[in-house]
């Protein structure tokens, strides 16, 4: 059984021997750290292959490179439904060309009233609701100052960001 550790910025610090804050300035750029010490801790972090945490992030207060993809249920399951595949693996090609991760959710089609989890921690940077959606959980993904686009939402909301769908034209495309 072979385990594999991920090394974290407290790692680097301790072989750098440094401080975490140092190793954090010296691997996003910043100007403060020596030229020597940034190489140095570079090499270390290319070494153990660091990946940096992006919830690690978001919690500081910085973006997480996640974008939460919620997709209301209808009767048949996703993968039944070609329409929304293909624009959920739109979404997921158009994210992963700008080094977004997709967090995709599955509503259920009766609502509840509490938000989704997805919603309460700081892991997203911004919500893509795809679907038939209802007001509700529009108003709990902008309680907690997500940016939200709607995809083919079937409703007005004049408050958010939509991609709407042209049925007539596209039965001629």
């Amino acid at each position: 059984l072979l385990l594999v550790m991920s090394v974290t910025i407290k790692d680097i610090a301790k072989m750098a021997e440094v401080s975490p804050a140092t190793v954090s300035k010296a691997l996003n750029g910043k100007p403060d750290v020596g030229e020597a010490t940034r190489k140095h801790i570079q090499d270390i972090a290319k070494k153990y292959n660091f990946r940096p945490n992006s919830l690690g992030r978001g919690l500081k207060g910085g973006l997480t490179e996640n974008i939460g993809v919620i997709f209301v249920r209808e009767s048949r399951p996703l993968t039944m439904n070609f329409f929304y595949s293909h624009i959920l693996e739109g979404i997921e090609l158009e994210l992963n060309k700008r080094n977004n991760n997709m967090v995709l959710h599955l509503l259920p089609s009766t609502p509840r009233p509490e938000p989704p989890k997805l919603l309460t921690g700081r892991w997203l940077d911004g919500v893509i609701l795809v679907g038939v959606a209802r007001r509700t959980i529009i108003d709990q993904i902008q309680q907690f100052g997500l940016p939200v686009v709607l995809v083919d939402p079937r409703m007005a909301a004049t408050d958010c960001a939509q991609v709407l769908i042209d049925n007539a034209q596209g039965g001629f495309a």
